[in-house]
């Protein structure tokens, strides 16, 4: 008796794509890349958004490092000239390729954001170049012209790939003036789209008193702008995602008592809840939003009430533990003193309970959830002209992307 011939017609294509999917999400992006090549069959299969945003979804990644740039930017050029350039700060091999920023020296030295493996640099308002540090990629943006006072703000969000492999990102100027103490708003935005290379001005009012801080860096998460009034007024966090609108954004109520906050951060759950993290100069507490952003109506304020506790961490207790990184005695508790504590300066992106501090000359690393701390980077020297520099950490884009030709 023979052997059974095999019957091509009884396989399932569909198992098939499946097989091949669960192996390519195994595999390096290195590989995953080059096997684009060795069939149009696997291309078709490996260019789809799902298997991107599984592949992404499944990769834990690192920070290759820190840029270092001032906290506040200013339209005076004037201001920058005894300031130092911008500068990276590596904490694994990988990131000591990044050792040069010269391409950089004529676009300025401010960092506007990082997102996705690009940055956005220059001066501001109004001169911008988004780059690949990696590559020396750059994108120089056409000139806007803008409300000079207030200084805006500066917000920057790269986003997936199209299916040229170019990335898509935005770059967004903001001030808001208020034209009643009590009441109204008006909201100014200067929004640049690499789809169409050109900047769109918007204007529309907030039924709140919302006053930004001039010339700060807002935090953006997963393409959701945002931003924190300093008036400390009723409503004092604003954010917009202009992917769903353009002319509408949130508001929500600060949860715990807003003038004792000294340092803030934002950050996204593993279930894609907003996440908010606010410090003075004895501890920090984490707080999460009920529910996404995308579940409330913009007409709707969100209040206190809808913010939930998670964590409650004091420096006492974690320098009890790590007396060598974190002296609860060095620092200082008089408000007057703001760079003598302990600093928030980002939640990693893919993971909430892992928060980035920043203490005198030192980059920590500590986990809410298990209370661990681990340093990251020793400048070996408290300087104080680094007081006033903000950290930005730096991830590699896992999914290799270009930034478009310039037309500028």
């Amino acid at each position: 008796m023979g052997l059974p011939t095999w019957d091509r017609t009884r396989m399932n294509p569909i198992n098939c794509d499946d097989i091949l999917h669960e192996i390519f999400l195994r595999l390096p992006i290195k590989s995953v890349v080059r096997f684009k090549c060795v069939a149009t069959k696997w291309n078709e299969l490996i260019s789809t958004p799902y298997f991107r945003s599984c592949y992404l979804s499944s990769v834990k990644y690192s920070p290759l490092g820190f840029f270092e740039s001032l906290k506040v930017i200013r339209g005076d050029k004037i201001y920058y000239k005894d300031m130092p350039p911008l500068s990276f700060l590596p904490i694994c091999e990988e990131g000591e390729d990044i050792n040069s920023l010269s391409f950089l020296k004529d676009v300025g030295y401010l960092v506007g954001g990082v997102s996705n493996g690009f940055i956005l640099c220059g001066w501001n308002p109004g001169r911008y170049v988004v780059c690949n540090p990696l590559t020396n990629q750059l994108f120089c943006l056409p000139k806007v012209r803008t409300r000079r006072y207030p200084m805006p703000t500066l917000g920057f969000s790269c986003e997936e790939a199209d299916d040229n492999g170019l990335v898509r990102f935005k770059v967004i100027q903001a001030t808001t003036t208020s034209h009643d103490v009590l009441t109204e708003t008006t909201m100014f935005i200067d929004i640049f789209r690499s789809e169409t290379s050109n900047w769109k001005q918007l204007v529309f009012p907030i039924a709140t008193n919302f006053i930004m801080k001039p010339g700060q860096i807002c935090i953006v998460i997963k393409g959701v702008f945002l931003w924190l009034d300093i008036d400390h007024n009723e409503y004092d966090i604003a954010a917009y995602n202009p992917n769903l609108s353009e002319n509408q954004l949130w508001l929500l109520q600060r949860p715990g008592d807003p003038l004792k906050v000294m340092t803030t951060t934002f950050g996204e759950s593993s279930d894609g809840l907003l996440v908010y993290a606010t410090g003075d100069t004895y501890g920090f507490e984490i707080w999460v939003l009920r529910k996404k952003l995308s579940g409330y109506n913009f007409s709707s304020k969100i209040g206190r009430d809808e913010w939930v506790p998670r964590h409650t961490v004091n420096y006492q207790s974690i320098s009890i533990e790590y007396p060598m990184m974190v002296r609860f005695s060095e620092i200082s508790h008089d408000r007057c003193y703001f760079n003598k504590f302990p600093h928030m300066v980002a939640f990693h992106p893919q993971d909430s309970t892992i928060l980035y501090l920043k203490f005198k000359h030192k980059i920590l690393w500590y986990n809410v959830d298990t209370g661990k701390l681990e340093l990251v980077y020793c400048h070996g020297n408290n300087d104080p002209n680094r007081n006033d520099m903000g950290l930005f950490p730096y991830f590699r884009a896992v999914w290799p992307m270009s930034l478009p030709p310039s037309t500028s």
